[in-house]
């Protein structure tokens, strides 16, 4: 059999490219012109293939970065995340931007994890659950 996809690679990056959330450094951004519009070509450190961003993406770039500017980008990591969206009237993956999972460093708590409660003054030591 044969993979429609290998068979007609695409040189930009296609939802069928990724595998997980990657986490992706930005490596430049450039308008380039496709299909005589002007468009904008993210490059990653990580991957050979740029995203072409569209108004959503570049947005969610702009709110995670803290800038509009796309100068100022560079170096910020993303993560890609291939999600149903609609396009043409039909429901096709496509890859959305997302802000990077951070795990948590060292005297750091996750909101969800409640702080220990206070010691009990009248417990004894053999009374501390390990």
């Amino acid at each position: 059999m044969v993979d429609i996809n290998r068979f007609f690679p695409s040189k930009y990056l296609r939802p069928t490219d990724l595998e997980g959330v990657p986490i992706l450094t930005i490596r430049s951004v450039e308008m380039i012109s496709l299909n005589g519009q002007q468009k904008l070509l993210c490059q990653f450190h990580e991957l050979a293939k740029g995203l072409i961003l569209n108004v959503g993406n570049s947005r969610k770039i702009a709110d995670v970065v803290g800038s509009a500017n796309t100068d100022d980008w560079i170096g910020h990591r993303v993560a890609l995340k291939v999600m149903p969206t609609s396009f043409q009237g039909t429901t096709v993956n496509g890859i959305r931007v997302v802000p990077p999972s951070r795990p948590a460093t060292a005297g750091t708590r996750s909101a969800s994890v409640p702080a220990d409660p206070e010691p009990d003054e009248d417990a004894s030591p053999d009374d501390v659950a390990f």
